[in-house]
């Protein structure tokens, strides 16, 4: 188990150098990873020798830089749902919402 945590600090520590040009799916899969981490923590299941908890404080460090991509990611998807959203309300409105055909028009006669 000590093993794991030590792996998972070396994908961390990749991960928080190349943070700018990572995808959102790979932060998912990273959190996820974490996630399992956590629980594992959690439920006793990983004896916390201080090597353990040495590499869990270093793995703590790098929350804050992922959390700042994360929520920038975040920002991005709400804004292109919104633009998304927009451009749907302005298609609609130019769209006919009805048969040409079917306008009746009075003749003087």
């Amino acid at each position: 188990m000590e093993s794991s945590v030590t792996a998972f600090l070396e994908k961390t520590e990749a991960l928080s150098s190349r943070l700018d040009s990572c995808t959102w799916e790979e932060l998912s899969l990273f959190v996820q990873e974490r996630g399992e981490l956590v629980s594992l923590v959690h439920e006793g299941k990983l004896e916390l020798t201080s090597k353990v908890s040495d590499e869990l404080a270093r793995i703590l460090f790098y929350d804050e830089q992922i959390s700042k991509q994360m929520k920038k990611y975040k920002q991005e998807a709400a804004q292109w749902l919104v633009q998304r959203q927009t451009s749907k309300i302005q298609r609609n409105a130019y769209e006919l919402n009805y048969a040409p055909d079917s306008i009746l028009m009075d003749k003087k006669k």
